[in-house]
Parts: structure tokens; sequence; C-alpha cells
């Protein structure tokens, strides 16, 4: 029975657990909703589950990792099954450990910045905001006086955030009274050193010089940061550029074409190699598949999805009724799910619908969906009157990657088009491509544009020309343009 006095003693030591089944299904429990108690065949262990109460024997008990593994069986031995019983941390307690470790990771990153310049002593190490998972470390003693530097202690940001944040520090230490600093470094592993290169090079010649990048080589014995060599924006034209195939020409089905006619006013189709896609108001609801030779559909929100057939027909009318009744600008509920998902898939939907809303020089590519950069979909790709590429990225909301995240998006196409892969595809509809770099317009409601946007239009390349639209902020109901700007002109309203 010592197995079954220690869980005791742990279950009087710790108030949080998770029950974890057969399965892998979890549910959470406290002490007080576990009860032992011994009879002379034994013990019996009682908790609470899905199911509501349940009273198991209690077989035997193991130590496993941060917890117990108990074997449970049910009257006469049937349903037996082994549960895990692991402690659960509480919300405090993990903050504070998250906290430690990132701290600890800023340390050494701050030690491989000043290692980087001997001589030098770090000044200051600290998480920048407070239990963030950006470090900010300053040295002193370097031949230029005090240098920063700041690092990623989460792994978990991308590029452009990593880029932007650079940027804004940078901005803030210069801005200071005492002791400014002008440059700053930016510490990146491996595995996104390609990737940030690629953006830096997007820059102004004063930007490119302000910030540096440097590398975390982990493959010698000790772990040291090694300079990454600035690229020239005419060096990224060598790249390999991304393998892009136009889609086969393909029919609508009769089943996208039956769906769509419940409501074609907010239903779009979206196809792609794999089949169809269905969308109310840039929501994904219903998808249509060629599976032996026949037409398959499926419907639902997420996760939930249903077969559709004769018998689910009427589910599949009940939803898009309920999207008609919350997935509009004059919902119901306004704090529906409905309303509120992807936010930007609907205004790309408007936008696509009646680009001319936007600018009524515009052409739009069919196929702007097969192109991505960085893992993610272009907006829209159109063409101006002119002849001119134009990238569209669209916000529904303050983000502080849009403008990098453009640019990224700027140089794929770029790419593309220097190598004649837009050309060939005849994008739209035998209209000629201007020989001259793609134009940029960014577009959300006023709102969304904070004085940070100014400032990274300005910091991007001049051959980047990036435009600035400001919607009004019942976008929703219509697309109506507000204003207008171009980076770096104060009077293009």
């Amino acid at each position: 029975m010592n197995g079954v006095e220690t869980l005791s003693d742990a279950l009087g030591l710790n108030m949080e657990w998770l029950l974890v089944g057969t399965g892998g299904r979890s549910f959470p429990v406290t002490s007080r909703e576990i009860s032992i108690s011994v009879d002379p065949r034994g013990a019996l262990f009682g908790y609470v589950d899905v199911s509501g109460g349940r009273l198991r024997r209690l077989r035997g008990v193991r130590p496993a990792e941060n917890g117990y593994e108990l074997d449970l069986a049910g009257p006469f031995g049937i349903e037996a099954e082994t549960v895990r019983l692991v402690r659960r941390t509480r919300a405090a307690e993990l903050a504070a450990e998250i906290e430690r470790s990132r701290e600890s990771l800023a340390n050494q990153c701050s030690e491989l910045f000043a290692d980087a310049h001997p001589g030098s002593r770090v000044l200051s190490v600290r998480l920048d905001p407070p239990g963030g998972r950006i470090a900010l470390f300053e040295i002193s003693g370097t031949p230029t006086g005090r240098r920063a530097g700041i690092a990623d202690v989460t792994g978990t940001i991308d590029p452009a955030s990593l880029l932007a944040s650079a940027m804004l520090t940078s901005e803030r230490l210069a801005a200071r009274r005492r002791f400014p600093i002008g440059r700053i470094s930016i510490l990146v592993e491996e595995r996104i050193a390609a990737r940030i290169s690629r953006l830096h090079a997007l820059l102004s010649a004063p930007w490119r010089d302000r910030i540096e990048l440097k590398t975390i080589d982990r493959r010698a014995e000790r772990c040291r940061l090694t300079r990454l060599e600035p690229r020239s924006l005419a060096s990224l034209w060598t790249d390999k550029s991304d393998r892009f195939d136009m889609p086969p020409a393909q029919r609508r089905s009769r089943t996208s074409l039956a769906i769509a006619s419940m409501a074609p006013d907010a239903i779009d189709i979206i196809t792609s190699r794999r089949g169809e896609t269905l969308r109310f108001n840039g929501l994904p609801f219903a998808r249509v598949r060629m599976i032996g030779g026949r037409e398959a559909a499926w419907f639902g929100i997420g996760r939930s999805s249903a077969m559709l057939d004769a018998g689910s027909m009427g589910g599949l009318r009940e939803l898009i009724s309920e999207l008609a009744s919350y997935r509009c600008a004059e919902s119901a509920d306004r704090r529906h799910s409905f309303f509120r998902s992807s936010p930007e898939s609907w205004l790309e939907s408007l936008v696509q619908r009646d680009v001319s809303a936007l600018d009524p020089n515009l052409i739009l590519s069919p196929v702007y969906h097969q192109f991505r950069a960085a893992g993610e979909r272009l907006d829209l790709l159109a063409l101006r009157g002119d002849g001119r590429l134009i990238v569209i990225e669209l916000k529904a909301g303050p983000d502080r990657r849009a403008v990098f995240q453009a640019a990224e998006y700027w140089r794929r196409i770029e790419l593309q088009r220097r190598r004649g892969d837009l050309a060939r595809a005849n994008l739209f509809g035998g209209r000629e491509i201007a020989d001259m770099p793609a134009a940029v317009y960014l577009a959300g409601p006023a709102w969304s544009f904070s004085e940070d946007v100014e400032l990274f239009s300005r910091a991007l390349t001049p051959e980047i020309e990036l435009w600035r639209f400001e919607l009004h902020q019942d976008w929703r109901s219509s697309i109506r343009v507000t204003g207008r700007r171009c980076a770096g002109d104060r009077d293009s309203y």
C-alpha cells in the first residue's frame, strides 16, 4: 500500500491535476474531486470526469513523469485501463518559469554579443517589454562606444516582426538624451538568417547601415556570433524563384455552382489543383473535390465538417442562413464568431468582387491565390491600366508586420516578373505587363495605420513604390477610399 499512501500524500500537497485516459483524452480535476479509500479487498479510487462521478478499483500505482500511472478496473476486473495523473502547474508559477527561462537565454545572448566585441562588457540585459519575447542588451568598451543588440528568446518571432522591433528600438535608443545609440544588431538563428537577410536588402541604404545582422553559430563546441554580410538589392535577382505553374483550366463543378447560387452576392469560389473552396464573405464553409470521377462535397466551419448529400442538404441551407444573418455588415450580433472571424479574408473578398472601388484602373489576376511568400498567400495581384503590376496587401487592423510583408511579396513577384514567368503565364488575358518594377498598394481602415507604418514605409528602398490606401471604417458595408498616400510623400491625399 506504499504507492497508495504516496499518492494520497501527493494529492494533499498539490491541488490541480490532469487525468489522462488510455486514448490520450485529458480532463482537469482538483484533489477535492479525487477520493482514495481502502476496504478488505484493496484500494478504491474515486474521481470525476466528463461522465460524472466514478469509482474504480486501484490495482497499482507507479511514479511517472510529473505524476503517477494508475492501474484501474471496474467491478469483477472488467474495463481495466491505465491512466495517468499529471500535476498541473499553476498559471502564475508557469508564467514565472517562462520568464526565468527567457531571462536566462537573454543573458546568454548578451554574453555572445560581448564576446564578439573583444574588450567590451555587458551593461544591461532585459526583456523588452518586460516578460516579452525579445531580449535587449547593451555593451560598452567597443571602438565605436556603446552598442545595442536584440534577440528572439522564444524562437517564434518571424523576420518581419523582428526587423520592425529592431527599427523601433533603434529609434528609441537614438532619441534618448544620455548615451544615445544609433546602430543596432539583430542576433538570429541560422534557420531564419536567409529570410531576414533578404528582407534587410529591401531597406534603404541608411537603414541597411544602421541595422546589423549576426547569426548564432551553434555548430562549434562553443557558440559564437558570425556577422551576416549585408546583401544588395541587385543580388536578390540572382536568387532562385519559386516555381509557378498555371493551374489547368477547370470548369466549375455543378455542386459548387449550386451552392454559390444560394447567396450569389456573398459566396465566391476559389479553385485550386485540389478542388474548390466556397467562402461566404471570405469565410470558408464548403469544399468540393473530385473523387473517383465523381463530385464530393463537405460543409462546416473550422473543424466541424459534414458530407453533403440529400439528407444533409437542410443542414447546409441552415448554415448559409446563419452566415447570412451574422456574417454581414448588418450582423444581428457583432460579437458572433461568424462576424469576427477572418476579417482580412472578408476584406479581400469585397475587393476581389469590385477592385474598382480601390482603383478603377486595376484588373485582377484570376489566380492570385497561387502566389505565396514565406508560407503565406499574397492577398491580390493586379495589373494597372499602364501595364504596371500591382501587389495588393490588405489589413483589417493594426499590424506592424504589414509593410515588411508587403515588401517580401513585392520581392517574390518582382523576381518572377524579371524572369518572364508572369508574362509566359498570361495572367491577364493577353494584356502586356510593363517592363517596370511592381508597385505596392497597402490598404486597410484608416485607424489601422499608426505612425510606425509611416516609419517603416520610409525605411524601404526607393525602388519599392508603396501606396497607402485608407478605407472608411465601415468597410464591410462598402469599400470607400478616404485617403491615399505614397510612402515618403505627405501631400498625396
